[in-house]
Order: C-alpha cells, then structure tokens, then sequence
C-alpha cells in the first residue's frame, strides 16, 4: 500500500481506495501513476556545421582587420605621427610673429640643404635661435641605413638670409 495525491482535492490516499475520503472523488491508479511519473523529454542539441564556424571565424577576422585600418587612416590623417605642431614646420602661410617665420624658413632651408640624408624623414623635437640670429634645431631623423637617430642641425644666417645648414 502506497499513498498517492488526489487529482481533484490533491490530499493523501491510499493507493487502495476507491475514492477520495476527503472529496469523493473516484481514484484511477493507473492514471495517477501515469500522470506522478516524471517525463522525460530528449533535448536534441543543436549543432552548426564545419563550414558555419569557418566562415563566422574568417568574417570576424575581416573585420578585425578593416578596424585596424581605419582606425590607422584616421590617426595619419589626425596628424598623430608627428611629434610637433605641422605648423612651426611650415604648413601655412599666415605667420604669427617673426620668429615662426624664421624657423619656418631655416627648417625648409636645411630640408633642401643636402645636409640629412634622409629629408622626408626628419622630424623637429625643438630650436633654440641663438645670439646671432641662427637657429639651431634637435631632430629625428633617418640615417643611411634606415635607422632613425636624433642630431642637432645649424642654420647659420648672414644679412637675414639663410646660407649654410651644417650638422651639429
């Protein structure tokens, strides 16, 4: 003898009863039992084919890759590869003040001087003008082997005019 819940009242009944004692509700056994059992279902996993993952894996590298570049494009294009301000370099022509030019002027004399091996490569990091007007300059630069290397260069000028870029 078992005790089993009522369908209808949900009470304990002895499995052999007839009725409920409590409602009168007429107990089928095998019903009960059948509706007590814990069913069982199958969860069928669900599973992506080879090609699937290949391709998911090879898209999200793609755009790794895109990201990559744009966010490269927009930092060259910002200016983040320079060390300076583009505009002491000599990128526009409104000069504040005389010393701007002057530097303006010795930085693009001594770029087409033949002094550096490596022009388009050279990068200011300061100037100091000197007591006599020259303009000494620290730079980055490459040298004949693609090393870059930081120097000092020399404008030297005579009545106001640039005539001579040396190395330091």
């Amino acid at each position: 003898m078992a005790l089993i819940t009522c369908p209808e009242c949900g009470q304990q009944v002895s499995s052999l009863a007839g009725k409920c004692p409590h409602c009168g509700s007429p107990i089928n056994i095998a019903t009960i039992c059948e509706s007590d059992a814990p069913k069982t279902t199958r969860i069928k996993k669900r599973m992506w084919p080879v090609w699937k993952w290949i391709v998911a894996v090879a898209g999200g590298i793609f755009c790794l890759i895109g990201l990559f570049f744009t966010i490269t494009c927009v930092w060259v294009l910002a200016g983040g590869y320079n060390e300076i301000e583009t505009s002491i370099i000599g990128q526009r022509d409104n000069f504040k003040n005389s010393e701007e030019k002057k530097v303006t002027e010795a930085w693009n004399f001594l770029l087409n001087s033949g002094t550096l091996k490596s022009p388009a490569s050279a990068r200011m990091v300061s100037y100091t003008i000197t007591e006599k007007g020259d303009v000494v300059f620290t730079l980055d630069s490459q040298n004949g082997f693609g090393a870059m290397l930081r120097g000092r260069c020399m404008v030297m000028y005579s009545n106001g005019r640039p005539y001579i870029a040396t190395g330091l």
